[in-house]
């Protein structure tokens, strides 16, 4: 097995003067010394130069900034910090055929395709669409409902897309619209099975991250 051996004070040797050589003597067995006088019959040799250089004298005439100046600093005080903080961005407030309501950041309400007959188009009545007594059941099983075969019904099979009315509001009605919606989730988390709460949890994240300007 190798073995190193260093010699204590060869540093404090350096140190003390502007250079000096020393020599790493390896033994036939592998046996390794650094010594600053020659090595030993039949060890291999290798000289080292160490030079001790002198501190260096500074030229720079800029006093130096002290780290500790910088410690304690509030974020405040730093440019541009004030344009770190969230901004609610431009809101409209939408709503759904069925009276559910939304905000939507561009003022383009979502989209649907429904039947034209949803719609009342072709604007025909039931009396009008099966003829009199068309229509008319008086018990389950005892009569058929009649089928409009017209054109009209047709027409009214038809889908087209829907898209839901919006209006601009300001910050303050946003973050009032947002903080209702944070509620109703948070009670419908309450309430919700183990199968529904973590899609409950990922709206209430999501309605957080938009009110976050609202603080």
């Amino acid at each position: 097995m190798k073995r190193l051996l260093i010699l204590v004070g060869i540093g404090g040797l350096a140190s003390s003067v502007a250079a000096v050589e020393i020599v790493r003597c390896t033994t036939a067995d592998g046996e390794v010394r650094y010594q600053d006088r020659p090595c030993a019959a039949g060890e291999a040799v290798h000289r080292i130069q160490l030079v001790d250089d002198p501190p260096q004298a500074s030229t720079s005439t800029t006093p130096q900034r002290n780290e500790a100046e910088d410690v304690g600093q509030p974020v405040a005080a730093m440019p541009g910090a004030a344009a770190l903080a969230p901004t609610m961005p431009s809101s409209w407030l939408c709503r759904r055929g069925d009276g559910s309501r939304y905000l939507s950041d561009t003022g383009i309400g979502e989209r649907r395709a429904v039947p034209l007959a949803m719609l009342g188009v072709p604007g025909r009545s039931l009396a009008d669409a099966y003829g009199p007594g068309g229509a008319g059941v008086s018990a389950p099983g005892l009569r058929q409902p009649g089928i409009d075969r017209s054109a009209d019904a047709q027409i009214g099979a038809a889908y087209v897309w829907v898209e839901d009315a919006c209006e601009p509001v300001d910050a303050g009605a946003a973050c009032r619209f947002l903080e209702g919606e944070i509620d109703a989730a948070e009670y419908r988390l309450r309430r919700a099975f183990s199968d529904t709460s973590a899609q409950v949890r990922a709206e209430i994240a999501a309605l957080r991250e938009r009110a976050a300007a609202c603080r």
